[in-house]
Parts: C-alpha cells; structure tokens; sequence
C-alpha cells in the first residue's frame, strides 16, 4: 500500500535522497497515491510486461 511504500522510501531516505528527482524529500503516500491514480493500468501493464520480457 501507499503508506507502506512512504515508510519504505523514509527508512532507505539516505540512498534515495542520491537520485534525481528526489531534491525535496521522498514523496508522502498521498503524492504516491496521485502518482498512481494518473497511470492508465492497461498501458502500465503492457510496459511492465514488455519490461520483465526484456523488451
């Protein structure tokens, strides 16, 4: 779940904080939870499997 991932991405803030995009902080479950309602789940998942296919 959102907050799950939250906690996750706060216990592990000092390798995150390394990457780009991530200058502010590590987004709290409700940004995340934006961030996944904005994705077409149809179109996410053909990526994912064109991705795990190593295509």
């Amino acid at each position: 779940n959102r907050v799950a991932i939250e906690e996750f991405g706060k216990a592990k803030q000092d390798w995150f904080t390394d990457l780009p995009g991530l200058e502010n902080g590590i987004p709290s479950h409700d940004t995340l939870g934006d961030v996944f309602a904005a994705i077409e789940t149809t179109r996410f998942s053909q990526c994912f499997s064109n991705y795990t296919d190593g295509r």
